[in-house]
This record gives structure tokens, sequence and C-alpha cells, in this order.
């Protein structure tokens, strides 16, 4: 399964009123869409999140948190830690899951990972979005078909298409911000958006060394590419606040898209494999599901 999957934005993106940042909830995460003869499945269903965070201006301001599936194994995690006026975030995780076939067989597994840094500026607009440059890098299954100068080549299947992204971040979290702004009312019901994403990146994607790509002597391969990796979250909240403690529980829905584009236009509008070769005009990854949770400040 592809993560981040949960946002752990900037702590100090506006005044801070509390120390102890809390979190616990889930959320589902499907593959959506086919390739050919076949489409991907994650191989858990449901995972639960942890997040926590304390900050002090004076001595420390660190967070985390922690992703446990369905057999309390964990699946990823992040941590991220204040400097002067930039937020470092770090996350890892796993990307991983099944091959089905159209007729409902598995025929392949695939075992990934991903990983992030970014580097963010702690000065956040009046809005509450925080802008940096971030770097990614993660493996996911990918269809490709084979030039064989027929009408339809064989279809090759990687299963750990690399890709390595450095580009743009937008980073958007407004619980966390309306829990942590300075006036906040007894009681509050909303819709929100949040999102955490690098808006736009120039990427580099290669082939693994999947059986498929070796027999056919396409392992190793590279595009260049361009585009957008994002999560995007549409839901409720009700927060309020008693004796000093804030709370907030959200019931969203989440998106996680991963689109790619080929830099070079002949590649971009090819629509067949060339004789002896592979292509890739396009990549697109997407995850979604619903998200429910509860943050807590004291």
């Amino acid at each position: 399964m592809l993560k981040k999957l949960f946002l752990l934005l900037p702590f100090l993106a506006c005044p801070v009123m509390a120390n102890t940042y809390l979190g616990f909830g889930s959320f589902q995460s499907e593959f959506y869409g086919s390739e050919f003869d076949r489409e991907y499945e994650s191989d858990v269903n449901n995972i639960r999140q942890f997040k926590f965070g304390y900050n002090d201006r004076k001595y420390i301001d660190i967070f985390g948190g922690v992703n446990l599936d369905e057999d309390d194994q964990v699946r990823d995690f992040t941590l991220g830690f204040a400097l002067k006026d930039k937020l470092i975030h770090l996350e890892r995780g796993k990307i991983s899951g099944n091959i089905i076939s159209d007729t409902d067989q598995k025929i392949g597994e695939f075992d990934n990972s991903y990983f992030s840094l970014n580097v963010l500026d702690r000065n956040a607009t009046h809005d509450g979005f925080m802008f940096g440059m971030g770097v990614q890098r993660y493996q996911v299954p990918h269809l490709f078909e084979y030039g064989d100068g027929s009408i339809q080549g064989p279809m090759l299947q990687d299963t750990a298409l690399e890709v390595t992204s450095i580009g743009l971040g937008i980073f958007y979290d407004p619980i966390y911000n309306f829990l942590h702004r300075e006036h906040m009312p007894a009681s509050h019901f909303d819709w929100y958006f949040a999102t955490s994403t690098l808006a736009l990146n120039l990427s580099y994607v290669q082939t693994s060394d999947a059986p498929d790509m070796v027999a056919y002597g396409v392992d190793g391969k590279g595009f260049l590419m361009w585009g957008n990796t994002g999560t995007y979250e549409l839901g409720v909240f009700y927060a309020m606040q008693h004796a000093g403690v804030r709370l907030a529980a959200n019931l969203g829905y989440h998106l996680r898209a991963n689109n790619m584009l080929n830099v070079n236009p002949a590649e971009l509008f090819r629509s067949d494999a060339p004789e002896g070769d592979i292509y890739l005009d396009s990549a697109q990854t997407i995850l979604m599901g619903l998200t429910a949770g509860v943050t807590i400040n004291f």
C-alpha cells in the first residue's frame, strides 16, 4: 500500500496553545483501476494510525506516527523535528499487495517500499499552507506492452517500477490548524480539505529486474517524467474544547494519486511500443478509501 496516507504536518504553523498532541484513527486504502487483464489489490484492508507530538519552543519540537496492520505489525512510520526556520519530515513505509487476473485469480504479488524526505518552511501563510522541497523514492507494480511487430505484443509485468522524484511541496492540515488557533470556539462543526503533495516534480522512472523484464531484456530501462504526487482528503469534522483540552473528530474520504507523464512528446503521444522495446507514456497509481480519526491537544 502506498503511503503517506496520513497527514502529520507542521507543528508551529500557527500559535501553539498546547504542548502534547495525540491522534488515533483508521483508514482504508484500496487500489483503483486496472491494467489490461489484471488489477492490483492491497494486502491490508484496514490500517490503524497513531500520531503523537510534543513541542516546547525552548527545548524540543518533535512529532511522529506509526501505522499498524491487522496483525499489529508496523507498516509505516513518520518522524519530524524543527530547526530554527525549517521543519524536517521523514517517512518510510511499505507498498505491498497482490496481482489479480480478470478471472479473480491471484497471479503474483509485490512487496515494495516508500521513502520521503521533506524540508519545509516553518513560516506558514496566513491560511496555514506550508511550502518546501521534497524528495521521494518508491516502487509500484506496472504492466508494459512489448513491441514484437504484431498488433498486440506480449504484456510484461514489472512488480517494482522505481520512481525517484524531487519537487515543490505543498502542505495543509486545517484540523490541526483549527485546534491550534489562538481563539477557538467552545464547539464547531465544518467541512475540511487537507493535502500533502509534491505538487510539481521531476522524476526518473526505472524498470526493475522482475522476471518478465529480464526475459525480454528491458530491465533497468529509464524514463524521464514529470507530474504530481500527493494525498488529498475531503470530509467533515467536529471540534470542541473544555478545561484546557481541545478535541476534534473527523470523517472523510482520502485519495492518494501519483500521476506521471513522459517529458518527451514523442513518447507521450505514442500509441504502440516500438519493436523490440517497451515504452512508458504515463504512469498512474491511485489508492482511496474512508478515513476517520480523533485528535487531542492538551
